[in-house]
């Protein structure tokens, strides 16, 4: 198995699948954060998230997750079966903020995606994120092109 990038992607592509169950779960599940694996590709410089798979959020309290590692190796796995490369989390701030928080700067895994969706008073809002050597850089986050007729 390759070792994962290092660098971080140009833009980060995701699709309306993982899109909206993301939103959806985050709605359903406020106060409480959710947390998804994300799933996808990387060409030409770029990070396609195609599928999320849901973990189970373990932390105690709300305005925090946690995922367990067995749940994410599960998560992985499934990910891999489907022919998909594992890019990185998803999670949720129910209180909007649209950035990681001092908490999940703590605890954020580098070198992997980062997207947090934020049900912030503007109504919800999704950002993608890159940490590397303690510095977090904000990636381009896009829908992908319509397909041509």
């Amino acid at each position: 198995m390759p070792a994962p990038p290092t660098d971080p992607p140009l833009a980060v592509i995701l699709a309306a699948g993982p899109r909206d169950a993301l939103l959806v779960a985050a709605a359903h599940a406020a106060p409480r954060e959710v947390v998804f694996a994300l799933g996808g590709r990387r060409a030409a410089g770029d990070a396609t998230i195609v599928r999320g798979v849901e973990l189970p959020n373990r932390a105690a309290r709300a305005g925090r997750f946690r995922a367990d590692p067995i749940d994410f190796a599960r998560a992985e796995a499934a990910l891999r079966g489907a022919g998909l490369e594992w890019l990185g989390f998803a999670h949720s701030h129910p209180g909007g903020r649209r950035s990681p928080s001092r908490a999940d700067l703590e605890a954020l895994w580098p070198h992997c995606i980062q997207v947090v969706a934020s049900a912030g008073p503007g109504g919800p809002g999704l950002c993608a994120f890159w940490l590397a050597g303690g510095r977090l850089l904000e990636l381009p986050l896009r829908a992908p092109a319509p397909e041509s007729p």
